[in-house]
């Protein structure tokens, strides 16, 4: 009767954290047309390309703490990439969640050896 109950529970377990991992990680890359940091410390980037994996109609890319695996320190240095990006003219590269309504990025990247 334990084991029975053992497997149910990994059973359980399994199910939830499958639909836990329903997000679709995505990458986009263009040059930043605007940095708009929000009250709350968070902050919306746009671009000057939009993709359309992300969804939403304002076109706006969210990073929030909390959000999508983003931490406060995490949502910090990304603004300081995305402000680095916008001055120097490079293309940032996100990774969003293309299922959240907000496009929440988790990380990003600027490669500088490239024109």
């Amino acid at each position: 009767m334990i084991r029975l109950h053992v497997k149910y529970l990994i059973f359980s377990i399994s199910v939830l954290v499958s639909s836990m991992s329903l997000s679709d990680a995505r990458w986009h890359t263009s040059k930043v047309a605007r940095v708009y940091p929000l009250s709350d410390g968070a902050f919306v980037i746009t671009f000057q390309n939009f993709t359309e994996a992300c969804t939403n109609g304002d076109k706006y890319f969210y990073v929030q703490a909390g959000q999508n695996g983003a931490s406060a320190e995490g949502v910090e240095k990304m603004y300081s990439l995305a402000m680095t990006a916008g001055v120097t003219g490079k293309d940032l590269s996100i990774n969003f969640d293309s299922t959240s309504l907000k496009c929440f990025v988790n990380r990003m990247s600027v490669d500088f050896s490239v024109n």
